[in-house]
């Protein structure tokens, strides 16, 4: 019995060719996306004076709210190219949105209790 995997099946290949309009579009968005996520991730930025104002830190102290940022993303990153290597970085990258959605919900309802003017009520 042969263990070896066939991989001359005619199933074609789906992935975009290189050089084609899909595959530069989709290189595109992929840029945009890159952007977007670290333009959000610095947005926070001019926003630093007025944090230290409101809860009475130094600007030193509001500053960690990028810098608390950054340092996540960059011992975020360690893992997860070791798991992308594992199951694949198409499969990850389907898999993380998915998976972020409903945290992102439930931090968002966490807040809003706890910094509503009602108390969430």
């Amino acid at each position: 019995m042969n263990a070896t995997p066939d991989f001359t099946s005619d199933v074609p290949d789906r992935r975009f060719q290189q050089g084609g309009r899909a595959y530069k579009r989709t290189l595109i968005a992929l840029f945009c996306a890159g952007l977007a996520n670290f333009a959000l991730m610095y947005a926070p930025q001019p926003l630093l004076p007025e944090l230290a104002t409101r809860f009475q830190v130094s600007a030193d102290a509001s500053s960690w709210v990028i810098g608390a940022t950054t340092i996540g993303v960059a011992l975020g990153v360690l893992p997860l190219a070791r798991l992308s290597d594992r199951v694949g970085r198409v499969r990850l990258m389907r898999w993380a949105p998915t998976s972020r959605a409903p945290r992102s919900v439930g931090s968002r309802g966490a807040l809003w209790r706890r910094w509503s003017p009602t108390g969430g009520a």
